[in-house]
């Protein structure tokens, strides 16, 4: 399996660090904030690129790796392109259209409290039935098996329950001590199951918000959400370790928790190792067909009910030699999906997936509809996703899409 500490980690960690300052200057004028999503992005891209570059360094370079680092390269100088200076963004609140519907706001923000704690019965389930120092392995075991609906429930209502939450805490600053209890509560709860990241996704979702409606907070805030940003992003990141600690807390100490965190940043390149190593090219499958089964294989399966298997669980079985039953596998990066689709379309490929990418992070909605404003919120969040994992972001797209249109965007458009 992947582990950065087979090779020059030092050097790994000196390039990333190198990567990440160097990408952070060339976008700062297209990031709001410490917290903004494009700063997780980078970090990505930053790992990735270190993992690409200290691999060819160590085992040579070879015209497949001059692809991925290459085409890598590109696509980070299109979203350079694209993305919009944070500067540019105009977008006027309507503040009274909040105001006037604040009561019905504030029902569809209990709704969503509602299923998203529905969506945890599982762990509840789990957590009832279990010590406490097993809970944190829940997550782990709810990948190999678990509850469809929950899942669905879990995955599209969380940006719902964020976008209402910040809405009343930053925007309408009503009923302030009821939403950060939930907040408490829903943290508590990813925390403990096993959510290592738990704490910086809410960071980063914050940061989504502030960037989402970045003209209408003035700069004191935004300096006092980045002094927070500073304090919280270590915090976060000990927290994850101490998670990752009680992943198995006989044999690990602070120090395999830590090293566990630092090899999961540079793990975003797992799926590209494998297929450098054990000689994807010839055993997975490029052309359309095999790319939109890539993509939506999982779903069609069911509905067509024939046999499919995402890229990365076909990785895994080219690591393990064998055929592995596995809901999930490495991430399906922007190198992946060019060599699933075809690495001849490379330069195509980027350039659509990187103005995709900049329509969904530029996105300004209608001032007068608070249904595109939520939809808006969560479009911003899939720019990040679409090239560090498509079919993640596919999955959050159909959730999302499934919950709001059917539940919530029927109860927005009642006039009460």
């Amino acid at each position: 399996m992947f582990n950065i500490y087979e090779y020059n980690y030092v050097f790994g960690y000196v390039l990333f660090l190198s990567f990440f300052a160097i990408l952070f200057v060339l976008f700062s004028k297209k990031i709001s904030s410490l917290i903004d999503p494009l700063v997780m992005q980078l970090i990505w891209f930053s790992s990735i690129l270190a993992f690409l570059v200290l691999y060819s360094i160590q085992e040579g370079l070879s015209l497949l790796l001059v692809l991925f680092i290459g085409s890598f390269i590109f696509f980070i100088f299109m979203v350079k392109k694209l993305y919009m200076p944070i500067k540019t963004r105009n977008y006027i609140l309507n503040f009274d259209l909040f105001n006037k519907r604040k009561k019905i706001l504030f029902f569809t923000y209990l709704l969503s409290v509602i299923i998203l704690m529905y969506a945890q019965k599982n762990f509840f389930t789990f957590a009832f039935h279990h010590q406490i120092r097993y809970w944190f392995l829940y997550r782990f075991k709810s990948l190999h098996k678990g509850n469809q609906l929950s899942k669905l429930l879990d995955t599209g209502i969380i940006p719902i329950f964020y976008y209402f939450s910040f809405l009343f805490l930053f925007i309408l600053r009503d009923r302030r001590i009821i939403i950060l209890f939930f907040l408490l509560i829903y943290m508590f709860i990813r925390i403990f199951s096993g959510g290592r990241g738990a704490l910086l996704d809410l960071l980063f979702s914050i940061g989504t918000f502030i960037y989402f409606y970045y003209p209408y907070f003035n700069k004191t805030f935004i300096k006092k959400i980045n002094y927070f940003s500073a304090f919280f992003i270590p915090v976060s990141i000990l927290l994850a370790i101490i998670v990752s600690k009680m992943f198995d807390a006989k044999h690990q100490s602070l120090k395999q928790g830590a090293i566990m965190i630092f090899n999961r940043i540079m793990a975003s390149a797992d799926g590209v190792y494998y297929y450098s190593k054990y000689n994807g090219l010839t055993h997975i499958k490029s052309g359309f067909m095999p790319y939109i089964l890539s993509i939506f294989g999982i779903y069609l399966k069911h509905i067509f009910y024939f046999k499919n298997q995402d890229v990365g669980v076909q990785l895994l079985q080219l690591v393990y030699g064998r055929h592995i039953n596995l809901g999930m596998g490495p991430n399906y990066i922007i190198t992946l999906q060019i060599m699933v689709f075809g690495y001849y379309f490379t330069p195509f490929y980027i350039i659509f997936l990187a103005y995709f990418s900049s329509k969904l992070r530029n996105f300004i909605p209608n001032k007068n509809s608070i249904a595109t404003q939520i939809i808006g919120f969560f479009l911003v969040s899939e720019a990040f996703v679409l090239p560090l994992d498509l079919e993640l972001a596919i999955f959050r797209l159909v959730c999302f899409f499934i919950i709001f249109i059917f539940i919530f965007y029927p109860i927005l458009k009642l006039r009460l």
